[in-house]
């Protein structure tokens, strides 16, 4: 029923360190949600943005070797945006997201050895994230022996928002017209 398969910013192995990084990433995210309803009218969306940036950048962007003299890539933005009224609003349901980050680690799952998918598949791995897919190549390949692993330059997490363009002209060069 699955033709063929796109994995964004999703490692299949999970390690301590990541559970201590999802666990903080899901307290700044939160924690976000609360500053957003209280950003006052005269704040301007460049300066909400840069304050939700220093509050979840520390947390889910790694830090690269050389990343002093290493040219910075446009700055990711989160989901928000000025209402009529002045006021600050999420641009996707965020409650629902955090209510289900929440009880995400209910799905831990190991691979078994025999558990292999065979379609063609697409995993994606941001320059700039704590994730780093790439890392896993070898363990994806052999459970998506059909898999690429793909390294998408300059972003930070969210290729399909930070890089829409170059986002959808990846898909169509793996799904086909």
């Amino acid at each position: 029923m699955v033709e063929k398969l796109v994995v964004e910013e999703m490692r299949i192995h999970r390690d301590d360190n990541q559970v201590q990084d999802y666990q903080e990433f899901l307290l700044k995210l939160k924690l976000a949600e609360e500053y957003v309803e209280k950003f006052p009218p005269s704040m301007s969306e460049t300066e909400a943005h840069k304050k939700l940036q220093q509050l979840t950048s520390f947390i889910v962007f790694k830090k690269v070797a050389g990343e002093a003299s290493k040219p910075k890539p446009v700055a990711f933005t989160l989901p928000i945006y000025k209402d009529k009224d002045g006021r600050f609003k999420w641009n996707v349901h965020l409650k629902p997201i955090l209510r289900n980050l929440e009880t995400i680690e209910v799905f831990d799952y190991e691979l078994e050895e025999k558990e292999v998918y065979l379609g063609d598949t697409l995993f994606i791995s941001a320059e700039y994230s704590k994730l780093q897919v790439i890392e896993e190549k070898e363990i994806i390949l052999k459970h998506f022996p059909n898999a690429e692993v793909f390294t998408a330059k300059g972003v930070f997490h969210c290729y399909h928002t930070e890089k829409a363009l170059k986002f959808v002209e990846k898909m169509i060069d793996f799904i086909g017209e």
